[in-house]
This record gives C-alpha cells, sequence and structure tokens, in this order.
C-alpha cells in the first residue's frame, strides 16, 4: 500500500527529517519493498546515535466507539502482530502509553494531526 495523498501531506509538514524525507518519496513497487526502503532510510539517518523503538497502536474494538474496549478484537492484534514475540525479542522491555499521552509527547513529528486521526 502506498500512503494516502494527506498522510504525505502531514508527514512532509514534520519536524522530523526522517518523516519528511518518507513524504517526498516516491511509491515503492511493494510492502516489502517499502518496509526495506523505510529501514535503509531510518538506518542512514540514525547512523547509531539513536535508540530504535516499535510503536504499535492497538484498536480498543472494531466499531470505532471511544471508551469500548474488546477484549478479543485486542488479543487478535497483540497476536497478528506478533507483539509477545516483539517484546521478548527486545528483552522484556515495553512501555504502554495511552493514545492522548503518546500525541501529547511526539506531537512535534506530525504537528497537524488533529484528535480524529
Amino acid at each position: 500500500k502506498t500512503l494516502s495523498s494527506s498522510m504525505c501531506q502531514v508527514l512532509g509538514q514534520s519536524s522530523c527529517k526522517l518523516c519528511r524525507s518518507v513524504a517526498l518519496s516516491k511509491a515503492p513497487s511493494s510492502g516489502a519493498d517499502s518496509a526495506q526502503e523505510g529501514l535503509e532510510a531510518l538506518d542512514q539517518s540514525l547512523q547509531g546515535e539513536a535508540k530504535a523503538w516499535l510503536v504499535c497502536c492497538l484498536r480498543p474494538n472494531d466499531v470505532g466507539q471511544a471508551d469500548r474496549m474488546n477484549r478479543e478484537v485486542m488479543l487478535r492484534q497483540v497476536q497478528d502482530l506478533r507483539l509477545a514475540d516483539a517484546v521478548h525479542l527486545s528483552g522484556g522491555h515495553s512501555i504502554i502509553w495511552p493514545l492522548k499521552a503518546f500525541r501529547h509527547r511526539y506531537a512535534n513529528l506530525a504537528p497537524t494531526l488533529n484528535d480524529s486521526v
């Protein structure tokens, strides 16, 4: 899949150099190509100066209702994303943040995102 034009516009306005470069790059031919290109760009931009993080956002339910959590939906996402394996491979280090706290901390990476995204 390719990024939507609105997402490219948001990323293009980011203060993060990597986000801007992703927004300006041409669309790769496949998801695997996209992942490879993203990893290469990330590796070049970091050059061993930063700690890598895996960020996963889970939907609490399938119907988009605020303040509703469906256990089966959450467990399915954890299984599909193989998050238990990711935590195990990271040495057991993980941080769980509510979306509002995450947005507050990292808002400068995509300043035009609003609360509805």
